[in-house]
């Protein structure tokens, strides 16, 4: 389940997410050349999750830096110079000559991700038409403007990195254009085909770019039960920014006395609560097709994370039968 492949080299010296930029360079934006796209690989690094769906996933991912400093802010945390071609947004250096990773883009603003994804042109040369990027980029000694079009400059990382951007900027935006492989996933995605007395785990996507996700019914021993927040397809990968999480606060451990555990204690006595992430957290999980669970059963399957999840419905709030909310 490959993302949709369109050119990432379209996207130069837009100013705001939509925007069509002035001018008629080729690079330019025009409504629906938003549509992402990139190079096929592993697009985040090191900060794949490979794991199951376990409540925990992305864990080395979770994204702290300091989101109160000023875009183009050229100093690391200490303060000293930074060299080479970077520029510093939410607290962070992003070395223009090394892959963008998704888990330093989730606490990004949307001005700050504009910045990034001209960035990339800039590093090339691309002559801004817009004010604002042009003055921007004038600060930094590596800029030196020189073409209007560096369409055939940009590496593979470049548009990998130019898609992934855009995708991410697609959180901030009210309307949104899903690809074919993300149409595909907008329902209820269950572990397990069938469902018996109580669900295994479960997501449910939207096709407004949110996401919910409960962990088995079966497993009561878990304080976090459930979390949410904007999800996307790229590449191969299903991408989330976990926003918000449910969890179970206060209570105690004790032997487990439903009859449906799949754990042998469980915890009573607990409130539910939901509960806001100051900090976003990034997680990436391998998403391929199972053919061979498409014939069983009649359920589209896919692999997350190495779990085989069966699509119960397109209707992600069909099957919400004792789901707890998040």
């Amino acid at each position: 389940m490959n993302g949709t492949k369109a050119g990432g080299d379209n996207m130069a010296d837009s100013d705001h997410i939509g925007d069509d930029a002035d001018g008629g360079s080729s690079m330019e934006p025009s409504g629906d050349s938003r549509e992402p796209g990139g190079s096929s690989g592993e697009p985040g690094g090191d900060s794949v999750v490979t794991g199951g769906s376990s409540m925990e996933p992305g864990g080395d991912s979770v994204v702290t830096g300091d989101s109160s400093r000023e875009p183009g802010d050229n100093s690391d945390v200490s303060g000293n110079d930074v060299d080479g071609m970077v520029v510093r947004l939410g607290g962070i250096a992003f070395d223009l000559e090394k892959q963008i990773k998704y888990k330093d883009l989730v606490n990004l603003e949307a001005d700050e991700l504009g910045i990034l994804r001209n960035a990339i042109f800039a590093k090339h040369g691309y002559i801004f038409k817009t004010a604002k990027y042009s003055e921007y980029f004038s600060a930094f000694d590596w800029y030196e403007p020189a073409l209007e079009d560096v369409g055939s400059r940009l590496t593979k990382d470049d548009k990998s990195g130019i898609a992934l951007i855009q995708k991410v900027e697609r959180f901030y935006e009210k309307s949104i254009k899903l690809s074919d492989d993300e149409k595909n996933m907008v329902g209820s995605w269950h572990l397990g085909a069938g469902v018996g007395a109580g669900y295994s785990d479960m997501y449910r996507f939207y096709e407004d770019g949110t996401y919910k996700y409960n962990i088995s019914q079966m497993v009561m021993d878990e304080r976090n039960l459930t979390h949410g927040g904007k999800w996307f397809v790229l590449d191969g990968y299903l991408y989330l920014r976990l926003e918000r999480e449910g969890v179970l606060v206060g209570g105690e451990l004790a032997d487990a006395e439903h009859p449906g555990s799949a754990t042998e204690k469980e915890i009573i006595d607990a409130e539910y609560m939901i509960r806001p992430l100051g900090t976003f957290k990034a997680v990436e999980l391998k998403l391929e097709l199972d053919s061979d669970m498409i014939e069983k059963d009649y359920y589209l399957g896919v692999v997350i994370g190495g779990m085989d999840f069966y699509k119960l419905s397109p209707d992600p709030e069909e099957f919400t039968r004792d789901l707890l909310d998040i």
